[in-house]
């Protein structure tokens, strides 16, 4: 933000001196310890004036604001109650149950790389330890309002005011009524304080208009992000009798891993760790065991013999097309042939953009991938845009890519690492409705939309009875010791967190995706694996994403994706074991 200088008080010291006597300190009888006393008394007046010392920014000081000296305190109380998220919580005794969902009814400036490295991650901080291993829960929650959708409910797209986003029902919240309990996130405020609106709006006197709404937006995200990352989101409850595959444990198992990345030709380099050199392999053998029940082994020749004649999808971004390259090495690892498994259009795995579709000749399926880290598109903007808008998200249309996603037999859609301020208002790519612009529009409300279109899109192409739907939530980081711009660091992780540890933040967009989701189960069910994957702090490439014969610098980590063989082999047998209880075209018996 740029401002003019200040009057100098001094101006007349600047002006081409008249004619005049010529004074020496000596007739002025003034030491040169006097002057400069007195050249530090001025120094410090003008500071005053021009460098506002409690914002440590020269916008004004405090000689020029003494109005607004009076709510001082003000902005502090609020600053403090925006910085401490409300305790919503719940029975500690009362256990985690899941509850069943209706639905009513049934490239152009575009950056595409085949492998995102770790600063396309959002700045999302790793999970952080808040209570040693105890027997009961203390994860603090929202419970998201069951919403049933109909086709009448999909046709129509209501587009909110450029200030006013009203996407989130205020009265959907049935947590606690606790006395003296904030209330929650969705139903909060989130917009920046009175007193540092009217501050910045002071200072867009010289500054321009797209500048101070900038300004304003970042305070806004960034509120956000400090509240919401603090709050656990509560699930659906499951049916009685219904085992929940995402509460457990990790178990030590020497059988594991399912495959060796060296026998499948299907992985990106980045997730080579063990040929890039990892000295440590122990993070290949854990294997994830719910509580209350047993998660079937995965089999290879069983899944392709179900998916014989058959499409599984996969859509998101670099970390589902981490999951995606585990499936197919889960899967070639029940075919003796590997040359019968082969890119469709002839595409080498690595160093690709757009979508690869692999095909197993001998079953007859496919197991695809498709680019999609917003699930909108993202291109250029409208003509009349201003210079500032380099490119929009338009969050009311779905991927240009979609029609490639009908028919599909199984469907895996994740979201949200790169929604966040770093890769999208601070780049200068800004939101659209229509053919509007929506400046005012926040990351989060951004995200909101997108669901939102992405539901109305699954309610009219997704038929429950015929395709198995999936979205699988926020995968965590774990950089520690700062970010991945910053220095932060994982290479030295060799074991996942002890049980029972529990962890006191989760991603905000987790709760935006939940609360659409939730609307749709169980036409569309939860592949719910942050929970399960903040515990492997272990598992991610650290150094090890480049090869041996690379530099590897070690502040300039990757702690967003994941080694293979690795813990997204554990999300495709959580997925393996949910197509074997609800796959609408799978004759098998449920387990």
């Amino acid at each position: 933000m740029k401002f003019k200088s200040l009057p100098s008080l001094a101006c007349n010291s600047a002006r081409k001196p008249s004619k005049s006597p010529q004074w020496t300190l000596r007739d002025l009888n003034v030491s040169s310890g006097h002057l400069l006393l007195f050249v530090v008394i001025i120094t410090l007046l003008l500071g005053f004036l021009y460098f506002d010392i409690l914002h440590f920014t020269p916008s004004g000081g405090i000689l020029l604001q003494l109005p607004s000296l009076s709510s001082t305190r003000h902005f502090m109380l609020l600053a403090k109650r925006f910085r401490s998220p409300g305790s919503l919580t719940q029975d500690p005794s009362s256990p985690h149950h899941l509850q069943s969902y209706h639905l009513g009814s049934s490239k152009e400036n575009v950056v595409e790389d085949p492998y995102v490295h770790p600063s396309d991650i959002s700045n999302t901080s790793s999970p952080v330890v808040v209570s040693s291993p105890s027997g009961t829960s203390t994860r603090n929650e929202l419970i998201p309002q069951s919403v049933p959708i109909s086709h009448s409910d999909a046709d129509v797209f209501v587009r909110s005011p450029p200030t006013s986003i009203p996407l989130l029902d205020l009265h959907s919240f049935t947590g606690p009524t606790t006395p003296n309990v904030d209330p929650p996130l969705e139903a909060r405020d989130v917009s920046p304080p009175p007193s540092l609106l009217h501050t910045l709006q002071n200072q867009s006197d010289v500054a321009s208009e797209e500048t101070y709404q900038m300004e304003a937006q970042k305070q806004r995200e960034k509120v956000i992000e400090e509240e919401e990352e603090e709050m656990y989101f509560k699930r659906p409850k499951m049916e009685d009798g219904q085992c929940n595959l995402f509460e457990g444990k990790w178990v030590r198992d020497d059988s594991y891993p399912i495959y060796r990345a060296e026998d499948c030709p299907f992985i990106d380099t980045a997730f080579r760790c063990q040929e890039n050199g990892r000295p440590n392999q122990d993070y290949a053998k854990w294997r994830w065991q719910p509580s209350g029940c047993d998660m079937p082994r995965f089999n290879s020749e069983d899944m392709l013999n179900f998916l014989r004649g058959r499409r599984l999808v996969f859509v998101g971004d670099s970390i589902g097309r981490n999951q995606w390259e585990s499936l197919l090495c889960m899967l070639a690892a029940g075919v003796r042939n590997k040359t019968r498994i082969f890119e469709v259009n002839g595409q080498p795995i690595t160093n690709h953009k757009g979508f690869l579709i692999f095909r197993f000749e001998s079953y007859n399926c496919t197991i695809e991938y498709y680019r999609s880290p917003f699930l909108v598109p993202q291109g250029s903007p409208p003509h009349d845009s201003p210079k500032s808008v380099q490119c929009t998200l338009k969050v009311d249309t779905i991927d240009w890519a979609s029609k490639r996603w009908l028919g599909a037999d199984a469907i895996v859609f994740n979201t949200g690492h790169w929604w966040s301020y770093e890769k999208t208002l601070k780049l200068g790519c800004y939101f659209q409705v229509g053919e509007h612009v929506e400046k005012n529009i926040s990351v989060r409300d951004g995200l909101a939309i997108a669901m939102q279109t992405w539901k109305k899109w699954v309610a009219f192409n997704i038929d429950p009875s015929k395709t198995s739907a999936f979205f699988r939530t926020y995968a965590p980081v774990h950089f520690s010791g700062g970010t991945w711009k910053t220095g932060g660091r994982c290479n030295m992780e060799i074991e996942p967190y002890k049980e029972g540890i529990k962890f006191g933040r989760e991603p905000w967009s987790n709760g935006v995706a939940l609360k659409e989701v939730t609307t749709m189960m169980p036409s569309v069910r939860l592949l719910d694996i942050t929970h399960l994957s903040n515990f492997r702090k272990d598992a991610h490439p650290s150094i090890y994403y480049r090869l041996p014969t690379e530099d590897r610098p070690m502040d300039h980590q990757d702690c967003s994706h994941w080694c293979l063989p690795g813990l997204p082999d554990t999300w495709n047998q959580l997925l393996y074991a949910s197509l074997l209880q609800s796959a609408p075209w799978l004759p098998l018996p449920s387990v």
